[in-house]
């Protein structure tokens, strides 16, 4: 009876709004959820990587490649059963280079509690990729539900095509 009541209640309320009160609601819910991914994408999907090569620059100079970097995001805290968010930037690689980027988040811990397998396994992904240009920007989600609250960290390592390493490592915590 109290839920038929409140429901009747709600009804009546909303009955009792104008059309003008809800189209304004909606009219303001859409301009923030429209405010909100533009800053995200603003923010998050911009690369960080300097000025690598000036317009018509070629990224090889007098023979010799110039080196490439790696640029990793901090993470930031997460929750227990969310999903790790990793943005990261891969500078200075000529466009149509291929390199491979491995991720991996793991506990961090001592040695001991990984010997007595208390410490979940970490989360390991590798994508092959290839540079769109000298600046590439990389967000990579991956199923991080089942880790338990602690310390974490993330390592990125990034191998062009001609064997060059670059290696970025973050941490990060994991709360209740």
């Amino acid at each position: 009876a109290r839920a038929t009541s409140a429901v009747t209640a709600g009804v009546a309320y909303a009955r009792s709004r104008g059309r003008r009160f809800w189209l304004t609601g909606v009219a303001a819910a859409t301009v923030l959820t429209g405010g909100y991914w533009s800053i995200h994408f603003a923010t998050k999907h911009r690369t960080r990587c300097p000025q690598v090569a000036a317009a018509g620059d070629s990224v090889a100079t007098a023979g010799r490649a110039k080196s490439f970097t790696v640029l990793l995001d901090a993470v930031g805290s997460r929750s227990a059963g969310d999903d790790l968010d990793v943005y990261y930037d891969v500078c200075g690689l000529a466009p149509g280079t291929t390199y491979t980027a491995a991720l991996r988040a793991h506990q961090n811990g001592s040695g001991l509690r990984r010997l007595l397998g208390r410490a979940p396994s970490p989360v390991t992904v590798s994508y092959d990729e290839e540079a769109g240009g000298p600046a590439v920007r990389r967000h990579r989600t991956l199923d991080f539900s089942d880790m338990p609250p602690g310390s974490y960290s993330v390592e990125l390592v990034v191998t062009d095509a001609a064997g060059r390493v670059r290696e970025k490592q973050t941490e990060f915590q994991v709360a209740r």
